[in-house]
């Protein structure tokens, strides 16, 4: 498994025309690696403060 982070520019500044299904066509044509398959979604969120946060007793 391969892990990548892609940090996009704001839709508004993307090519006329440009839409997130015709963005994942360009990544799946792009990134073609034998026996991967591209799995294109978005990062969960979470907290600076679950990273940290320890348990009470």
């Amino acid at each position: 498994m391969i892990e990548t982070l892609l940090q996009l520019k704001p839709e508004s500044e993307w090519r006329d025309g440009m839409t997130v299904d015709k963005l994942i066509d360009e990544l799946d044509a792009t990134v073609d690696l034998p026996g991967v398959t591209n799995a294109w979604v978005m990062p969960i969120k979470t907290s600076a403060a679950t990273w940290t946060a320890r348990p009470t007793a």
